[in-house]
């Protein structure tokens, strides 16, 4: 049953809220502009989904223009592709961009879209980028019959093959250019025309100052039925929502300023204040076009993949070779490893790909893949090396998106950008009533000083600036710490990261450096044939321990071999078949069958990871890995020490590591030993004391205690796989400014507080002058921009004093 509410004295649409004709078509006691919109109420009605119009005034869109074109074009494999991110026997995952996406009835409605057709079983909106994600029954809902249902109920899908988010912001660039050159070009032309009764030139000509007057008004038209669109809109939208937003005092001022100048211009012998709207108009749509030109350019949530470094494996003539994702194109062969995400889509051409898909799925169950089929974007291998050859390059944004949406993803959220919010909404309120109580006041003495206080108090007060700060002080700080080689999930975690009190360090991988591992081994001498096996064994793996062995090995070898059967148990050791025998190498408890233990009486006084290996289920030797302690991470952990409590979780023996030991001040911080269920208890056990954690590990071994922190980081030599366990990935070779970026974190409350002290001081400053009557409105158009500028100016410069403050730039 649809929510029933009061209409019979409107004369707009139910539906869409736009006027209705002379002849308007009812049904249900209704009206409606068009038949397009009757049929959305029917729709929603007969699925009982008539809450849609409950939570909002008139929430659709008008549907009059919208044609159910021929969609058999979306039946073309290359084209289905642009819009289908996954498909298995039972389903297919699809993502459109919905531009009439525009309140909270659209998020409800869209997210229950199951309601309307048993072959949706779940979809989610992204509201900030006008993305839906649908999981459909492909057997039940083709394509075409899915978009028919979005058209159906009014929400047509932009089906364009371009970057459909890119065509948008054009476009409303393009108009935010018209809009301001009518504006300016109105605002020219008035002055001119002003000048003569300004001076006192003509003023008997009766003809001539009419003459210019009706000029005047004419010319100040379009500025307020095209130029300042946006502001109506925006305020009425509000208004519909039952909210005020900031557009709703200045859209008043705007009203207020053309009326009480188009009342002087034919009523009075006063030349009204045409020249003062038009230049109020020229001078906001200037701020609009800046501010939307620094959100374009440092829109951190859009563009933050185009400098996040994933790369992936690539085979060469020669040798495999690593390259940014951005690079691929259809026909590259990738290599991807255990654990590794896959980055584009592909088809398998050679290896045992079993593929866990809960990355864009949720369902952890992995997915076998034989040889010849397609493997999507997103999905992770674990088993051994696989190859693909590429059909389609996926952006950098699809995989960060997964990441920021995975089921191991932390719902954060930011208490300034809290506070700011709810600061902003009652902002407006109060100048509204500070705007009515001071004209108020002046209007005993002078009604025209009584209007223009009125106006310039709407227009001079800004919670912009406000409003700004958050965004762009976590956008600066995310970029910094991106160029440092520090790439966090989203800008929110520095808000956290801020208030760290507990770190957590990994040793192996982590203070200690692939590059900086020393190898030696001990045992029977291997053959070409048996170093190759191994070197092949190891390249499976993407472990710190691993990929220093493989390296070690790869010198002395011609060529490696595919691996069957390969399997990886974290913390222990890898195995697989290589020309028909098993090949282990881990641990000496994971070799404990094999009895390893003449060969550890042999490698027990010599410190280090040890990495035993065996084949046919006989011990071949050993390869003793020494930890070298990354350049550097002595006195970051000093520094460390001094604001944080800071602990060393370690899988090797106290024995191992006394090199470490020396680096803590309290050697009861450093624990050895350690598994890794027992490293996420160890997290566990520390937030539940209520300490704020970061725990830094290798993301592989340690992805359950990165997950379990508050921020998780995960440390890469090289970035050239993407496996994120956590909220950030740290390069091996800035671990050493861990402490660095901690205090930078800091340092970015610190701005946020200077930008909210700013905004505080610009908007006191300008409302006492404002309700004195010493502001005109056209002066408080032009200082409006100038908060903005401000805020944006301290945050940008601030983040990078700081960050130069720091060493981390």
């Amino acid at each position: 049953m649809v929510l029933e509410k009061s209409v019979s004295e409107r004369v707009v649409c139910f539906h869409c809220g736009e006027d209705l004709p002379s002849d308007p078509i009812t049904f249900e006691g209704k009206s409606f502009c068009c038949l397009g919109c009757r049929t959305v109420y029917e729709v929603l009605s007969s699925n009982n989904l008539g809450q849609y119009y409950g939570i909002n005034q008139t929430p659709g869109t008008r549907q009059s223009g919208v044609q159910d074109k021929d969609l058999g074009f979306l039946n073309d494999p290359s084209i289905k592709s642009r819009f289908i991110r996954y498909s298995d026997d039972q389903m297919s995952i699809g993502q459109f961009y919905i531009p009439a996406m525009h309140c909270s009835s659209c998020i409800w409605l869209l997210e229950n879209l199951f309601k309307l057709h048993n072959g949706i079983f779940e979809s989610t909106v992204n509201f900030g980028d006008k993305i839906l994600t649908i999981k459909f029954d492909h057997s039940q809902l083709s394509l075409a019959e899915l978009v028919r249902l979005f058209r159906k109920i009014g929400y047509q899908p932009n089906l364009s093959l371009s970057d459909e988010r890119t065509g948008g912001e054009k476009e409303y660039s393009y108009r935010l250019y018209k809009k301001l050159g009518v504006a300016g070009f109105s605002f020219g032309n008035i002055m001119l025309l002003s000048f003569p009764e300004y001076l006192g030139f003509g003023g008997d000509d009766l003809l001539l100052r009419n003459t210019f007057r009706i000029l005047i008004f004419f010319l100040a038209l379009p500025v307020l039925l095209y130029s300042s669109t946006d502001y109506f809109r925006s305020a009425i939208a509000a208004i519909r929502e039952r909210g005020i937003n900031i557009d709703v005092p200045l859209t008043l001022g705007i009203i207020a300023l053309f009326g009480r100048s188009t009342y002087d211009l034919f009523w009075t012998s006063n030349p009204g204040y045409m020249d003062s709207f038009a230049g109020l108009l020229f001078f906001l749509l200037i701020g609009k076009l800046f501010q939307h030109k620094t959100f374009e350019s440092l829109n951190f949530d859009r563009t933050y993949q185009s400098y996040f470094p994933l790369s992936v494996s690539v085979e060469g003539i020669d040798e495999d070779v690593t390259i940014p994702i951005g690079n691929l194109k259809p026909g590259d062969t990738i290599i991807i490893r255990n654990q590794e995400i896959i980055p584009a889509d592909g088809i398998l051409t050679e290896g045992e790909a079993l593929i866990d898909y809960s990355f864009v799925t949720g369902e952890s169950s992995p997915v076998e893949v034989k040889t010849g089929e397609l493997i999507y974007a997103g999905g992770r291998q674990t088993g051994g090396i696989i190859k693909l050859s590429v059909v389609q390059r996926t952006s950098e944004s699809y995989l960060t998106r997964l990441w920021n949406n995975s089921s191991d993803a932390k719902k954060q959220h930011s208490t300034y950008s809290d506070f700011s919010n709810v600061v902003s909404k009652y902002f407006t309120v109060l100048i509204l009533l500070l705007a009515i109580g001071a004209s108020a006041y002046h209007a005993i003495t002078s009604f025209e000083l009584a209007m223009s206080v009125f106006t310039a108090v709407l227009i001079i007060a800004c919670p912009c600036a406000l409003a700004l700060s958050t965004p762009f002080t976590f956008g600066s700080a995310q970029r910094i710490l991106a160029n440092a080689g520090f790439y966090v999930r989203n800008p929110i975690i520095i808000e956290t990261m801020a208030k760290i009190n507990t770190i957590v360090f990994d040793k192996t991988g982590t203070l200690t450096g692939l590059q900086s591992l020393e190898v030696r081994y001990f045992g029977e001498e291997l053959s070409v044939s048996d170093r190759e096996s191994f070197a092949s064994l190891f390249r499976e793996s993407v472990h710190p321990l691993s990929r220093r062995l493989y390296l070690y090995l790869k010198d002395e070898i011609t060529k490696t071999t595919g691996v069957n059967k390969f399997s990886e148990i974290a913390g222990f050791g890898i195995e697989g078949y290589i020309d028909g025998r098993i090949i282990k190498a881990g641990s000496a408890k994971f070799l404990q069958r094999e009895n390893p233990s003449q060969i550890s009486e042999l490698v027990k006084d010599f410190p280090g990871n040890k990495v035993y290996i065996a084949t046919d289920e006989t011990v071949r030797g050993c390869f003793v890995v020494s930890s070298v302690i990354r350049e550097g991470v002595k006195d970051m952990i000093a520094d460390a020490e001094l604001t944080n409590e800071v602990f060393l979780l370690s899988g090797d023996t106290a024995k191992q590591d006394l090199s470490l030991l020396k680096l803590f001040r309290d050697e009861r911080k450093t624990h050895f030993g350690k598994t890794p269920f027992e490293k996420l208890e160890f997290v566990k056990v520390l937030r539940k004391q209520g300490k704020t954690v970061l725990m830094v590990g290798d993301g592989l071994n340690d992805s359950g205690a990165v997950g379990a922190a508050d921020v998780g980081v995960s440390v890469s030599e090289d970035v050239s796989g993407f496996t994120p366990a956590g909220d950030g990935i740290l390069t091996g070779k800035r671990v050493r400014d861990t402490a660095k970026f901690l205090r930078f974190t800091k340092d970015s409350m610190t701005i946020i507080k200077i930008s909210f002290a700013v905004s505080a001081v610009y908007n006191l400053a300008g409302l006492s002058y404002a309700v004195i009557g010493q502001l005109t409105p056209l002066f408080a158009a032009v200082l409006m921009p100038l908060s903005s500028i401000t805020v944006i100016v301290i945050t940008s410069l601030g983040s990078l004093f700081f960050a130069r403050k720091r060493g981390i730039v």
